[in-house]
Order: structure tokens, then sequence, then C-alpha cells
């Protein structure tokens, strides 16, 4: 009789858990289905800019000359020197540039050495030919000097040294540039030069 008496018992029990198993299963379900997606959290990427390079002419000498809108850069241990026009010379402009190292009078320009002479004139200059100054060749070509048309002639060949020239024309002003010599060990110091003129006007 006794065992009769627990058997409802159990059956309740028994009832109970599957209904708590069940209501347990259909929460948890629920909850998992409707709960938010987890937000993806951004990662900084991480720039990193290539170091600017130096700037070589940062610590050259510059010469202005607001007469004629023009400026440039030259290392720190050349020589510059600028004639004024004479009054034989009006508006004639003589600029020369050159290395700690230069020539005697007379003697040429050794690869080690760099001379510049720039003319700046209000009237065209005369291209002379070999026949002329006795040289061996003249070639020519176009280049640029930032946004300026230049024309380079090579003087090859010459007993007086061999020797390139630059012709060009900004502000109704026209501009010789000599260099000598032809070929040097500063030559980059030269490229460089050119690279910092500026017209002003």
């Amino acid at each position: 009789m006794r065992q009769k008496g627990f058997a409802p018992i159990i059956i309740l029990l028994v009832i109970f858990v599957l209904v708590a198993a069940g209501y347990f299963a259909y929460t948890n379900r629920y909850f998992v289905k409707n709960s938010p997606a987890p937000v993806p959290i951004p990662v900084p990427t991480l720039i990193v800019k290539p170091p600017s390079s130096p700037d070589p002419t940062a610590n050259w000498k510059t010469y202005s000359n607001p007469k004629i809108f023009f400026q440039f850069k030259y290392p720190s241990d050349y020589t510059l020197a600028d004639v004024s026009p004479n009054e034989g010379q009006k508006g004639k402009y003589v600029i020369n540039v050159s290395s700690p190292t230069t020539p005697n009078e007379g003697n040429t320009f050794q690869k080690n050495e760099l001379g510049i002479t720039i003319f700046v004139q209000p009237e065209n200059f005369t291209r002379y030919s070999c026949s002329d100054i006795g040289c061996g060749k003249i070639t020519e070509k176009n280049i640029k000097i930032g946004d300026v048309e230049v024309v380079q002639r090579d003087i090859l060949g010459s007993p007086a040294g061999e020797s390139s020239e630059y012709y060009f024309t900004v502000n109704n002003l026209y501009y010789k540039i000599d260099k000598y010599p032809f070929l040097s060990s500063r030559d980059e110091e030269f490229n460089l030069i050119l690279s910092t003129f500026k017209f002003t006007q």
C-alpha cells in the first residue's frame, strides 16, 4: 500500500522536472536567438609616414637681385661676385659663382672645380660657332630649369677648356649661363644651384 502511495508523487516530480527543463530550454533559446549580435571593435590603423628627405640646400646662401626679379642659392663655401652694370653696360648684370678651388688667371678649370657666370641683359645674346671661337664641336639640346625652357650648348674641343652654355628668356630679360668645366665632380652642386632659380615677377 505504501508503494502505491508514492507513485503519484513520483509521477508529479517527473512531470515537474520535464516542465522545468522545457521552460529552461525555451527561455534560453529565446534569449540566445534575440540577443544582439556582437559589435566588432575597430582596430586603429597605424599610419607610418616616411621621413622627409632633408633639403641639401638648407644651409646655402641666397643671392637676390630685385632689379631683375631673380634669386638663387649657392653653397656657403662658394664665392659670389655681383658685377653691377656700369655706364657703358646699362641694364647688363654679371654674377660670378665659383667653388673654393678655382684656377689661377690664364689656367683652365680642373674637374674638381666649378665656375659659373650668369649674364642677364635686355638684348639677346650672340651664339658663336666653332669657327668663331676655335672649338672642336658644339652640341645643343633643350632642357628645363623648373618651368623655363632652356637651350644647353656644350663647347667641346676648345683650347681654352670645354664648357657648357645655357640660354633662356624670362620677364623679357635674356639669360646666359657659362659653366666651367664641361664635366666636373661638382656637377651635382651645379644642378642643385639651377634647381633653386626663382623668378619673382
